[in-house]
């Protein structure tokens, strides 16, 4: 399974709004097309946000997700932070 896949697999059971932001691009990180058009790679860094009842359990799944490298998938990252809203992450080479 492709990485912009396995993220909206991994945050549709999610009630939150995510947003995830690539320097002036935003897209709902929900959309796997929104995704694919962010064309994010080994050292795009990526802010996510999210809204709602379980903002900050949609949070920590996309940073687990992220640190795993997406167990299958070709690209991982470093969480660089994570506060109660928000997820700043750098993607990486494996």
């Amino acid at each position: 399974m492709r990485p912009a896949t396995r993220l909206v697999k991994t945050i549709e059971c999610f009630r939150a709004t995510v947003i995830v932001r690539r320097e002036d691009y935003f897209t709902n990180a929900k959309s796997i097309l929104g995704l694919l058009g962010l064309g994010a790679g080994p050292g795009t860094e990526l802010t996510f946000t999210a809204t709602g009842p379980d903002a900050m359990e949609a949070l920590e799944a996309i940073g687990a997700l992220f640190t795993s490298g997406f167990k299958d998938a070709y690209e991982s990252s470093q969480v660089q932070e994570l506060h109660e809203t928000s997820l700043h992450l750098t993607c990486s080479d494996r």
